[in-house]
């Protein structure tokens, strides 16, 4: 899963993972809100979908960090 790794926050934060889930939502047209996953330890996982291509947004809770694992480059979106 994941060509593309984004490091969000260095510690684990479920405002941070909102904030970065809201921002996809806002600035990628087209993608579906998928799965919303909590695990047992806290951790935080939300699965968009896009032209059948993956982002997931992860607030882990065991490794103290919020990322992005994506199929596709979200840069573009952000620096238009």
């Amino acid at each position: 899963m994941g060509k593309y790794n984004y490091t969000i926050c260095n510690f684990a934060s479920e405002e941070f993972f909102k904030k970065q889930c809201k921002g996809l939502e806002k600035h990628i047209p087209n993608l579906t809100k998928k799965q919303f996953l909590k695990d047992v330890d806290g951790s935080l996982i939300q699965i968009y979908q896009l032209n059948q291509k993956e982002i997931r947004v992860v607030n882990d809770a065991s490794v103290d960090v919020v990322y992005i694992e994506s199929d596709i480059d979200i840069e573009p979106y952000f620096n238009a």
